[in-house]
């Protein structure tokens, strides 16, 4: 933090053992600075041998966006992604659930990981995204992002205006 990080990318499903990312950012990081940005990941759910390998159904979203909230001691999650466990597949209904949540105000921004072009225009056109996580994979429906104003590093594409407070 000290460095100027502001924005740290996190699961409640990261973890190894009894040791939780979530747990070790809370206590590493609270009282969080106002300028952070936590972004954590929902969707994949922990298999009986505590590696994510099941994807959690529409139902089942809620469950792991409060658990977030608990682990870190937030409110509300800053920014959250649709973590898709296959392309190709319709994200509609859990990305209409994550939607949901945001307007109870449990989350501010949404975003996707691991899409591709047709998932990402799917949950486009049921809510704004404000991030894209994916490995460059050379799609360029979504390398063409950064031709009306979002920004690329890495692995992650950015829409910087809709996380400055865009979206209430």
């Amino acid at each position: 933090m000290e460095l100027g990080v502001n924005h740290i990318d996190t699961a409640g499903f990261y973890g190894r053992g009894a040791v939780r990312a979530n747990e070790l950012i809370r206590t590493a990081l609270t009282p969080y600075r106002d300028d952070l940005v936590i972004a954590t990941k929902v969707g994949p759910l922990r298999g009986p041998n505590g590696v994510p390998s099941e994807q959690a159904t529409p139902d089942q979203l809620r469950g792991p966006v409060e658990a977030d909230l608990r682990s870190l001691g937030l409110d509300r999650l800053e920014l959250a992604y649709l973590r898709v466990g296959g392309m190709g597949e319709s994200i509609a209904e859990r990305f209409a659930v994550v939607a949901e949540l945001r307007a109870e105000g449990l989350l501010r921004h949404l975003g996707v990981s691991d899409v591709d072009a047709a998932q990402f225009a799917e949950a486009q056109a049921i809510a704004p995204v404000a991030a894209v996580q994916n490995r460059h994979t050379g799609d360029t429906a979504l390398g063409r992002l950064s031709l009306v104003g979002w920004g690329f590093s890495g692995e992650m594409i950015v829409c910087p205006e809709k996380l400055r407070g865009g979206h209430p």
